[in-house]
């Protein structure tokens, strides 16, 4: 069986709720379509990033929350120029949506498309805010 989900950055095999279960039986798509981003769960006001409040408790913070490691300003300048990467300043809105989105934590939104992948769908919806 195949099943449409957006990046779900958990290790597998799953580890399904037991609470979850149906007369007794676990059916992981249902899990999976259940923890499936929603538009009535923006992770900020104003935010291009979505969740929902399953995906928030299986992805609950952990010891070792995602960090940007390094972008290189080249890339910034000349591929990348209307991208708001924020600061390296902690609380940084910008910085925290862009290491969500890039990690999987959080999911992008286009009115076209729907949920689309992440990182292209950042870059389309960063193009169209003002920095």
């Amino acid at each position: 069986m195949f099943c449409y989900t957006t990046p779900l950055p958990i290790p597998f095999p799953y580890e399904v709720p037991k609470e979850e279960a149906v007369d007794g039986e676990i059916n992981v798509e249902t899990w999976l379509a259940s923890i499936e981003p929603s538009l009535q769960h923006p992770v900020a006001p104003g935010s291009i990033g979505f969740s929902s409040p399953k995906r928030d408790a299986v992805l609950a913070p952990t010891e070792d929350p995602p960090r940007l490691l390094s972008l290189s300003p080249s890339c910034l300048r000349d591929v990348l120029p209307m991208l708001d990467v924020g600061t390296d300043e902690p609380g940084d809105a910008a910085r925290a949506e862009l290491i969500g989105v890039l990690s999987g934590r959080i999911a992008v939104f286009d009115e076209k498309s729907g949920f689309v992948p992440y990182a292209s769908g950042y870059v389309r919806r960063s193009r169209s805010r003002p920095r």
